[in-house]
């Protein structure tokens, strides 16, 4: 008897001992971060996925330049223009799509870019909103970009917008996962255009990018309207801190 005894009260101690060891941790469960990604346009993904299936762009890229960037460098007053992530792609295939080249590179680092305005000249030169030492960290050839921003339209309408790229580009409006203009593959300076409605105030775009073997590099992007005469489009109108 003195041993059924003995052995209930060690079941109980023992049993207490895990309880109490059960609500340490959930404790610290509870303490610990919410586990969300911050998405560049202040949506929020409690998970990690391969592709936000919202938009082509990955969680990963977006935590990095938020993180990396927007948090730590920017001045908020100083919001105008597109903001990219920079891809190191050497080790890709170039006949891939431009979303698989970008979601499989290697992210080296983030940059703000005034305006996109780059017209056809020598790739060896390198890409003229880089500075130089961040040109050597991905090299004269396959590399991508992935850029964001919000474009100010100023009166609601019909206009037209060319994007101009040497090697491929992608222009995404809106969150929209089908790109407005698909610019995409290996080719010499091309320009392809869309008539669209834009309404006014803040529309988003993503522009993506790829340069990959020389001998040129070229990336434009331009509107016009009934209104407007053909431009490029202007960093007065672009800004990123829609966020």
């Amino acid at each position: 008897m003195k041993q059924i005894v003995k052995n209930y009260i060690n079941a109980v101690l023992y049993g207490s001992f895990w309880a109490i060891i059960l609500f340490i941790l959930l404790l610290v469960l509870a303490a610990c971060p919410d586990s969300s990604t911050v998405r560049l346009d202040g949506q929020v993904d409690n998970h990690y996925n391969t592709y936000v299936t919202e938009e082509y762009v990955t969680n990963e890229y977006i935590t990095q330049i938020y993180n990396t960037y927007i948090t730590n460098v920017v001045n908020p007053e100083e919001q105008n223009g597109l903001l990219c992530g920079v891809y190191d792609t050497r080790s890709q295939d170039r006949n891939k799509s431009l979303l698989d080249i970008i979601a499989l590179g290697t992210l080296k680092f983030s940059l703000i870019i005034d305006q996109l305005d780059i017209e056809p000249q020598p790739s060896a030169d390198g890409f003229p909103k880089f500075l130089p030492e961040e040109q050597d960290l991905v090299g004269l050839t396959d590399y991508a970009l992935d850029c964001f921003t919000f474009v100010d339209v100023p009166e609601s309408g019909i206009y037209t917008i060319k994007l101009k790229s040497d090697d491929g580009s992608m222009l995404y409006l809106n969150n929209v996962i089908v790109p407005l203009i698909d610019n995409g593959g290996l080719t010499p300076p091309r320009e392809r255009s869309v008539t669209t409605t834009l309404l006014k105030g803040l529309n988003k775009i993503n522009v993506m990018y790829f340069q990959g073997p020389h001998v040129k590099i070229a990336l434009t992007l331009k509107w016009s309207s009934n209104r407007i005469p053909e431009e490029i489009i202007p960093q007065s109108v672009l800004s990123y801190g829609g966020l």
